[in-house]
Parts: structure tokens; sequence; C-alpha cells
């Protein structure tokens, strides 16, 4: 059974992608003496990552509930025998904090915002939601040099990202074009596409953003695409009107 970081934490397909999540392990201690003689159990709380080279990685949770210490490796086998997964637990430190920073973050209150996400990731610290609404928040304090960071060491992870984080990236690229950062937005908005190239709403916001940078036939390029998925796209048929009038006659739109 392998817990992963997502809505769906258990899984008994064994071709799993990978172990990630809270696990506990117990032991048991012998208290008092004579009759009142008895054995107390004592729960230590772990967090696992798989290293992808048969190992999991192992990081103690403190009684405050952060993780502390040095990293140690055990072998799968060791994992599977001895280490049981903290559903609610993770559930607490990571999905609800992620859960409450996008609250607070769709408020306005981008300090509690970004505690929350801070929060998640030094639990989970390659958790793609917590990253990305902290890069999110840190853009809307203008912060934009440590959320540029942020999203771009997102778009090169190797794992962790599926086609349901578009909205993410696209959601990123909207942000840079309200704040005039049209290099910014074009390339984030290109990091969607490379995660469903298929979404004609996509190729019209790459549209704008050239658009908005004067480049009016690469504007034109993407409506085009966007057309050739959806051709009765109201808005990428509006955009092509507006094109042609400014002079883009020599692309022939389906």
């Amino acid at each position: 059974m392998v817990f992963r970081a997502d809505r769906d934490p258990y899984m008994d397909d064994k071709k799993a992608e990978f172990v990630q999540g809270i696990f506990s392990t117990a032991s048991r201690t012998s208290i008092g003496f004579g009759p009142a003689k008895g054995k107390t159990e004592n729960k230590c709380y772990w967090v696992a990552d798989d290293t992808r080279d048969g190992c999991v990685s192992l990081r103690l949770l403190g009684s405050d509930l952060r993780p502390m210490g040095s990293p140690k490796n055990v072998s799968m086998a060791i994992f599977y025998e001895k280490f049981t997964p903290e559903v609610e637990l993770w559930d607490f430190l990571v999905l609800k904090k992620v859960e409450e920073g996008d609250r607070h973050r769709d408020s306005g209150e981008y300090d509690l915002a970004e505690t929350c996400y801070a929060k998640a990731l030094a639990v989970d610290e390659r958790n793609v939601r917590a990253a990305f609404g902290l890069g999110i928040t840190y853009l809307s304090v203008g912060r934009a040099e440590e959320s540029n960071l942020i999203f771009n060491k997102l778009s090169k992870l190797k794992r962790g990202l599926t086609q349901e984080h578009k909205h993410l990236f696209n959601e990123f690229g909207m942000a840079l074009r309200r704040k005039n950062m049209l290099d910014e937005a074009v390339k984030y908005y290109e990091k969607a596409l490379e995660l469903a190239e298929n979404d004609e709403n996509l190729f019209l916001n790459v549209a704008r953003a050239y658009l908005e940078k004067g480049q009016l036939e690469k504007a034109a390029e993407y409506v085009k695409k966007a057309l050739a998925l959806k051709p009765d796209f109201a808005e990428a048929i509006a955009f092509k009107k507006y094109l042609e009038k400014k002079g883009c006659m020599d692309f022939t739109f389906s």
C-alpha cells in the first residue's frame, strides 16, 4: 500500500510512482513495578519520501510536528514491514494547510497565506500546490524575484506535474500579465501547454500576451491554434476579427 501526496492517498498498485507521506512506527515499553507493572505504546511520526533507488528517506517529526534532524534511509522492505500510513495527520499538516493558504490568498490575507504555505512546505518540500500558492502570494505583494525563483524550480520538476497542474501555471501566467511581465507570462503559459497541449483557452491567453507585447503576428498564430481546436470559440473569433482590422490579413484562419 502506497501513500501519496494527493487526494487519493492509498494505492494498491505496486507500480505506483513513489512513496510519500507521513507514517508512524510504534514501540512498547514497560512501566511501573509489581502488580502495577504495565506497558505503554510510544509512537513516532515520520515524513517519508521515495529516493527512487529502492529506499525511503525518513525525517522524524518533533513534538511541534515539524521535521527535525537529518534524514535517514531504510530499505523498501523494512519500510513496508514497520511503517504505518497516517492519512489524517498528512491531511492536517499538508493538504488542509494548502487549502487554508488558498483561502487566505483569495481574501487578500497574504501574510497568513504565506504562513500556511510555508508550514505545508516544511513537511512536504515538493508539494506543487503549496509552492504555486506561495509563488503567487509573493507576486501579489511585489516580491516578483522570489516568485519567479519558485516557478522556475517548479517548471523544471521531473515528477509531480500532471495535466491538472496546467491551471496553476495558467493562473501564474495571468498574474504576470496583470503585472505587465509579458515575457514571463508567455513562458508559463507555454509550460501549461506542455502539460495540456490541446487547450484552446491557453492558446488564447498566449495570444493576449503577444498582443500586449505588440507582436500581432505571434498573436495571430495562437488565435489560429485556438480556432483549430474549437472553430466556434466566440472569444477567438472576436480576437481574429480584431487582428484582421489591425492588418493581419496575411494569415489564413480556419
